[in-house]
């Protein structure tokens, strides 16, 4: 069942950068009735769907560091008896549907459904939940309620909005290390 939702948002959602968070009274619902959404979106509506039909599955956010292109980045994870928790990224249905343009329609399907129960290796994941509390909490407005990736800044009483900061985030592909048994 998580995997035909997943393949129906890979068909039907299309991506696109949105408000922020905190703006929408429904996300998911917002993402399914307009069609489209940004990653975080489109994972929370392929969350949504699976708890509403009793598949455990919970939000898991980060950044995809390839090197020279570093950049938040949102996907899901359900609950697999007896595997445990298995990552999908849904938006990467929506752009091995829509946007591998490149790629012959069956190493689109591959790449799809590679990413139902599998991941790329530039991932740094930094939190597994959204909407959650600060700790200790703000003085200030927060910049997201939802998501966290970017952290929070604050000086007094006033926010620091995540466009007013600047912090080096460089990834770096380290060599394969080489055996020393021959």
């Amino acid at each position: 069942m998580a995997k035909k939702f997943y393949d129906w948002i890979g068909a039907n959602i299309h991506y696109s950068y949105t408000v922020e968070y905190s703006t929408i009274r429904n996300i998911s619902d917002d993402c399914r009735t307009r069609g489209y959404g940004d990653c975080g979106q489109v994972s929370l509506l392929f969350i949504t769907l699976c708890r509403l039909n009793g598949i455990p599955a919970r939000w898991q956010s980060g950044w995809r560091v390839v090197p020279g292109s570093e950049c938040p980045h949102d996907w899901a994870e359900i609950y697999l008896a007896p595997y445990g928790w298995v990552p999908v990224d849904p938006t990467m249905s929506v752009w091995a549907v829509h946007g591998a343009t490149a790629l012959t329609p069956r190493e689109r399907r591959e790449v799809r459904d590679f990413y139902f129960g599998g991941l790329d290796p530039w991932r740094m994941a930094a939190n597994c939940d959204h909407c959650q509390s600060l700790s200790p909490p703000k003085n200030s407005f927060r910049s997201d309620d939802v998501d966290f990736q970017r952290g929070e800044l604050e000086c007094g009483s006033r926010n620091i909005y995540f466009n007013h900061f600047s912090y080096p985030l460089n990834a770096v592909e380290l060599p394969a290390a080489h055996s020393a048994a021959r």
